[in-house]
């Protein structure tokens, strides 16, 4: 005869199993309900898993002990939600109650027998099937929401973390107070060029640094670190990439330049010797980097050459080429964007004079931007009001409020551009002059590690084809090569015709002539 009846509780953190009582609750009601109806409890089962996969652990456990006993007459749960919310458990519960493995099965709102085991469990089903379908579809529709606000739908990544103090669906990734700092030492150490990734990983772990788990950093780790673009203001999500309003570590600029760097180390090897072009030329024919030997012939004589590094059956066909050649077009090219001191001096008291006139012009700009930050605050202000009164609903108030909260993102952004913007181009521009007019006697009196920096800086994509070097200037350097060779001279203004015209309070702007 069958008598006894198990009890079955589950609790989720998936959508509505959030407002469904906690196991302990569903528990205490349960045991009440067969204490009042005389219905002997066997055992009792609970495990906080999602149902909307099958092979529960738990779950399993019952239904293999209700098939192997034959004295228990029935399950006892809060709801048949929470039993099944897929069809592969749903069909197993309709077996059991339809094969008379067990006759009944009891919620403090509702009982099912075999009669109800084909229409009204099916329905039941059914409806949770449902609220899965439903709770994937919103999910995903959080998820390409946050996407498109910039707010990274990920794990935060090593030197972040994960801010659960917002609002589901609100929740953004901000810098680790102690973490950030760490892992910004970390990429700058990389940018170097001068560790691998296991003596970045022995550095990493003894500043201290814990990846997302508090956990030691791995080497594989510090490599997919060092790939992430995350750290310069963007993150990969479906397989794309997409600008995060995240704060970076890095710019774009300096994590191209680290991507550079190991893609110039991929494979290391060691060398007796160190030269400039080292990583920077590759060949145009194959595409591979020049590398470059130190050869003493038996003479004593010492040859510096560079060649292919393709090793294949059939090998690269460009010719090596002599150092001192490479030397020499390194220098005819600086030759073309040279200019004097003298030049550099006037540059920098004309933009200073420049800089002077846009300042009341940039004090307009800031002042139209600070009003228009200071009314976008008190909208959120009033917005936050409206809604803890009533007058707004949940939705509403999460989408006007994250309107509010990106345009105040964007003004603080040109705020402190309307601080940094004009500054940082002029001393660019000066700084670049600068570099220009010592450029050549860096390159013929310098260190090795002077040469590389300017081999970096002038140009990219240096080509060598048949012994002859092709060079892209970037863009500054482009400018200032097609000031020094045009047919007009820039006028070098000596200090004595500079003199009046800072008494006069004259405007100073370039002379250019014949």
């Amino acid at each position: 005869m069958k008598t006894w009846f198990v009890i079955y509780c589950r609790k989720s953190s998936e959508g509505d199993d959030r407002q469904m009582a906690s196991i302990d609750s569903q528990f205490e009601v349960l045991r009440a309900y067969a204490k009042q109806n005389n219905l002997p409890i066997l055992q009792e089962f609970s495990e906080s898993k999602s149902a909307k996969a099958p092979d529960r652990v738990e779950f399993n456990k019952m239904v293999k002990l209700l098939e192997t006993r034959k004295d228990i007459k029935g399950i006892l749960a809060w709801d048949t939600s929470r039993l099944f919310r897929n069809p592969v458990d749903e069909g197993r519960i309709r077996w059991i109650l339809d094969s008379q493995i067990i006759e009944i099965i009891v919620t403090p709102f509702k009982t099912f027998t075999k009669d109800d085991s084909s229409l009204l469990l099916a329905v039941e089903g059914g409806k949770s099937q449902a609220f899965i379908q439903d709770l994937t579809r919103n999910t995903w529709r959080g998820l390409n929401k946050k996407v498109d606000a910039g707010i990274a739908p990920i794990l935060a990544p090593c030197g972040y973390y994960n801010d659960m103090t917002l609002l589901q669906g609100e929740r953004d990734i901000k810098p680790h107070p102690v973490y950030f700092d760490l892992m910004a030492q970390v990429l700058r150490m990389a940018m170097t060029g001068k560790y691998s990734t296991e003596a970045l990983r022995i550095q990493a772990n003894r500043m201290g640094l814990k990846n997302s788990r508090g956990k030691e950093i791995s080497r594989s780790q510090i490599y997919r670190m060092l790939r992430n673009p995350f750290y310069c203001g963007k993150f990969m999500y479906n397989k794309s990439i997409y600008d995060g309003v995240h704060k970076p570590i890095l710019t774009p600029t300096e994590f191209d330049a680290l991507q550079d760097v190991l893609d110039g180390k991929a494979n290391p090897r060691t060398q007796t010797h160190s030269f400039a072009y080292s990583g920077a030329i590759k060949c145009k024919t194959c595409g591979y980097h020049f590398t470059f030997e130190t050869k003493i012939k038996k003479s004593g004589l010492v040859f510096n050459y560079g060649r292919c590094s393709r090793k294949s059956k059939s090998e690269c066909s460009q010719p090596r080429v002599n150092l001192k050649d490479l030397d020499q077009q390194i220098d005819s090219f600086l030759d073309t964007m040279t200019v004097s001191e003298a030049f550099v001096d006037w540059a920098r008291y004309w933009v200073k004079q420049a800089e002077s006139q846009d300042r009341s012009v940039r004090d307009i700009s800031y002042s139209v931007i600070k009003r228009d930050h200071t009314e976008t605050t008190s909208k959120l202000n009033v917005l936050n009001d409206k809604w803890l009164s009533g007058q707004l609903t949940d939705s509403e108030y999460r989408e006007m409020k994250q309107t509010y909260t990106q345009k105040l993102f964007k003004l603080d952004e040109e705020l402190k551009l309307q601080d940094e913007g004009v500054e940082a181009w002029t001393d660019l521009m000066l700084d670049t002059l600068q570099f220009a007019s010592r450029a050549k006697y860096k390159w013929n009196h310098g260190t090795i590690d002077d040469r590389k920096t300017i081999l970096k800086v002038i140009g990219s994509d240096l080509l060598l084809d048949n012994k002859k070097l092709e060079i892209k200037a970037n863009t500054p350097f482009m400018l200032i090569q097609k000031a020094v060779s045009a047919d007009n001279q820039i006028k070098v203004v000596s200090d004595s015709q500079i003199e009046p015209k800072l008494r006069g309070n004259y405007v100073f702007s370039p002379v250019w002539g014949d």
